[in-house]
């Protein structure tokens, strides 16, 4: 198929004339022959006019020819014809095959332009677009080169753009809803504006907001709005303004970082690193002229520090009453301030929180309880918290006594903490009472200068009780305004076996367990942990070649019990605790010449007044009359421990303890020495044992005939020293009621 281009003088134009159209056909010779083409169907024709003029309005010397169906011309720009037509010669080119691929929107007819050419209309047939609106922008006001005016710097940047239909006859009005602003910035990225609305109070303006954020790549940039007609398809046009945009020096924090955490009792190091931003290359103004940091409504400049450029600090004291009547704590707001040294100054601005901490870390003990009374291992147990900079655990520290203790790894890791002290250790043996502080600091540094902590007082109990199977006899004295009286001597244990006893199948076995406390030189109350009344057992040595009592450690001294040897043969018992009941025997007459008058107690007491003896205990059947106690200050106050104990249950006939089965316990064909031993703790856990019993057991069994060989006595030890028989620390032993009892 051949097309020919056809020759229309007088294209209705208002400026053209035959002449030119003339003048353009001579410069056009080979349009005016035919061309082949293909088939396939025409694009729809496009309209993209940058000039604000019609796009068949044909500048230069000499205008364009018209786009032809078949002319061999350049293909078009689907650009349209400012970038082409501000780029023309003195004679235009004709469109391009609207069928060719590189045609662009159909054979785009391309103005020839001289100095001020315009872009062809785009056309897919002899049919020319309408001429585009005429779009200009009233604000902001373009620059063309930086210095020209303000900068624009971040915030919302007003726009106002003017678009109205072209003056040439057949134009179209404007869509409102196609006007569109975009900026362009300097690194080729758009941005597009909010929504455009038609102005209220010009005809033609529309008014937009173009978000100048941090997204935005500070420099020269564009701003370009756009408008179509409403004609189909629709003309376009547009126009252009520049502006620089300035965000002021950049700013980077150093310290204190964001969230980070300083204690207000220390001055805090403010420091940035700030530097210029230009906009071009030689741009002097861009440098930074001022800083400065407000925090807690005080304002402090920042000075660079002529060591590192670039580096501007500052140091605040918060606890400066001049310049904070109260210091600010928690969450603080910091805000830094940089100007660079344009006129007017663009200032930059960064704004972060960090944490001002006036508060040390809060310790709590959780055990043993303040006042408690301790001995042996004792298990520190402590909490330390800190919501705001943390714990720091390399500050914390234990003073027990004068000896400070750092802390280790195996105390925890928070915020609960355990520490395990030896209190019977030699630099706290001695003590009866032991301070103990827990300081710590946080992250921040509060803490531990600040003499700030938890506290307790511990009562030292290290001294192990007393414990005796065979104790020294006592008198008990009762207190009376005329004079104290004195009972009849008796032995606390009544007739249970004692040492070098003859011992048959059964015996009566009782034990002494006498509370003992640290004592220092003025003190009258002495604190003790008591007897733990479940610890009391007494143990048989069937061969007394083999040692019961035993030093564990190694200072020549008996504090254990061999015990390992009996438990498959249960060569042992625990003892029931047997309270304090009874009465002693106070009658005036002498028991015996011996007793009578004793010098011993001449001054001290009288003998009592009763006129007959006590009843035995156990309805008359017990061979006591009185059980002693002891009375003792423990961690809830004063109270009367029970030291007498036997073989149970207790009750009934047996309220002051059964006999213990003997014979069962050794070889059947065994006669002579045994040993018998006690052991018992006291509530701090200080064990203490007794001296051994040496009986000389006989079966009285008529398949053993005879009298055991019992001659020379056993020692039951290893060699190591039995406690004392003079152990007892007091010439009186408390008891309720203000009764004491004399040791004899």
């Amino acid at each position: 198929m051949l097309y020919c281009l056809p020759l229309i003088p007088g294209y209705g134009r208002k400026d053209g004339t035959m002449t030119r159209w003339l003048a353009a056909l001579l410069g056009l010779l080979v349009i005016t022959g035919c061309g082949k083409s293909n088939d396939r169907p025409h694009s729809a024709p496009a309209i993209n006019s940058t000039s604000g003029r019609s796009s068949h309005d044909l500048g230069g010397a000499a205008g364009s020819a018209e786009a032809s169906q078949g002319g061999l011309g350049q293909a078009g720009s689907a650009e349209g014809g400012a970038s082409v037509g501000d780029a023309g010669g003195p004679l235009g080119e004709a469109g391009g095959n609207p069928t060719q691929p590189e045609g662009g929107s159909g054979g785009a007819l391309l103005g020839a332009g001289g100095a001020s050419g315009q872009a062809g209309f785009a056309g897919a047939s002899s049919e020319s677009s309408a001429p585009p609106p005429h779009v200009t922008i009233r604000s902001p006001t373009s620059v063309d080169q930086l210095g020209d005016g303000a900068p624009v710097t971040i915030g919302d940047l007003e726009v106002v753009c003017r678009a109205s239909k072209a003056d040439d006859p057949g134009a179209q009005d404007v869509s409102p809803s196609s006007v569109n602003v975009v900026l362009i910035d300097a690194g080729g990225m758009e941005h597009t504006a909010s929504a455009v609305t038609p102005s209220d109070e010009n005809e033609d303006e529309y008014t937009t907001s173009l978000a100048i954020g941090e997204d935005v790549t500070p420099g020269r940039a564009e701003i370009r709005c756009t408008a179509q007609d409403s004609s189909a398809p629709p003309a376009s046009g547009s126009a252009s303004a520049f502006v620089y945009i300035d965000f002021g020096p950049t700013i980077d924090i150093d310290s204190p970082a964001e969230a980070a955490v300083k204690s207000v009792k220390q001055p805090v190091r403010f420091q940035y690193q700030i530097s210029a931003e230009p906009l071009e290359t030689k741009d002097p103004d861009a440098e930074v002229a001022s800083a400065r940091l407000i925090i807690g409504g005080q304002s402090f400049e920042l000075q660079e520090d002529p060591k590192e450029a670039g580096s501007y600090w500052a140091e605040i004291n918060f606890t400066d009453p001049t310049v904070f009547s109260v210091p600010p704590t928690g969450t603080t707001d910091v805000r830094v301030q940089a100007s660079n040294s344009r006129d007017p100054a663009i200032t930059s601005e960064i704004n972060y929180a960090f944490t001002l901490d006036g508060r040390p870390p809060v310790i709590k003990t959780t055990g043993p309880d303040d006042g408690a009374i301790v001995g042996g291992f004792v298990e520190l147990r402590f909490t330390i918290t800190d919501d705001l900079a943390g714990v720091d655990p390399n500050t914390i520290k234990l003073k027990i006594g004068s000896r400070v203790f750092n802390y280790e790894s195996s105390w925890g890791d928070g915020p609960d903490y355990v520490f395990t002290f030896d209190s019977a250790s030699p630099e706290f043996r001695a003590q009866v009472q032991l301070p103990v502080m827990i300081t710590a600091a946080d992250k921040a540094g509060n803490g531990n200068d600040d003499g700030l902590g938890a506290s307790m007082v511990l009562y030292l109990d290290t001294t192990p009780p007393i414990v005796t199977l065979d104790p020294p006899t006592v008198r008990e004295v009762k207190e009376k305004k005329e004079g104290d009286e004195c009972s009849h001597v008796f032995d606390p244990l009544g007739t249970a076996l004692s040492d070098h006893s003859d011992a048959y199948q059964v015996g009566l076995v009782r034990a002494m367990v006498w509370e003992r406390m640290n004592e220092a030189d003025g003190q009258h109350i002495f604190y003790s942990s008591a007897t733990d009344e479940s610890s009391v057992y007494v143990y048989l040595q069937p061969d007394p070649k083999v040692p019961l009592l035993v030093d564990s450690d190694e200072d020549g001294a008996c504090d254990a019990l061999d015990t390992g040897a009996l438990d498959e043969s249960h060569s042992f018992v625990r003892l029931a605790p047997i309270a304090a009941t009874g009465a002693s025997d106070f009658r005036s007459t002498a028991l015996d010449d011996s007793e009578d008058r004793d010098p011993a107690l001449d001054g001290f007491c009288v003998f009592g007044k009763e006129t007959s003896a006590p009843d035995p205990l156990c309805h008359k059947s017990s061979d006591l009359t009185r059980i002693i106690g002891q009375k003792l200050w423990t961690q809830a106050g004063s109270t009367y421990a029970t030291v007498v104990f036997g073989v149970g249950p207790i009750g009934g006939a047996s309220c002051t303890g059964a006999e213990w089965e003997l014979g069962a316990l050794i070889p059947e064909d065994y006669e002579g020495w045994i040993c018998v031993a006690a052991r018992a703790q006291d509530n701090a856990g200080n064990v203490g044992v007794s001296r051994p019993l040496r009986l000389c057991f006989d079966r009285t069994d008529p398949a053993h005939p005879g009298t055991p060989a019992c001659d020379k006595v056993p020692t039951c030890t290893d060699g190591c020293s039995v406690p004392s028989a003079d152990e007892f620390p007091q010439d009186t032993l408390d008891f309720p009621d203000a009764n004491r009892f004399i040791l004899l």
